[in-house]
């Protein structure tokens, strides 16, 4: 259920694979930078941690942002993944790796 915390994926777990799949550092996804090639891989990591069941706050405590920015990020997410379907797949692919309902 969403909003519970799922143990058997941790945040740092689906960082981890976030920023490998997209050849990043773990510092540059949390990190504040705005640069274009950072905002999708931070996207998707904070919304696959969403999907796996933590809360709001966990997440953006672990992602350093306000709590009003994961309305913002499950928001877009959805958009580009209806936009760009390739997206989607490889989101859902990411996360039936992490062992993550989507």
């Amino acid at each position: 259920m969403k909003g519970m915390i799922n143990l058997a994926t941790p945040i740092a777990m689906i960082v981890d694979r976030v920023a490998y799949e997209y050849s990043m550092s773990v510092e540059e996804l949390i990190s504040h930078k705005r640069h274009e090639h950072f905002i999708w891989p931070r996207h998707l990591s904070m919304n696959l941690a969403y999907e796996a069941g933590h809360s709001h706050r966990r997440i953006c405590v672990f992602f350093k942002r306000h709590i009003g920015s994961m309305t913002y990020v499950n928001r877009e997410v959805a958009k580009m993944c209806a936009e760009m379907p390739d997206l989607q797949k490889h989101r859902i692919k990411l996360a039936r790796e992490l062992g993550i309902n989507v």
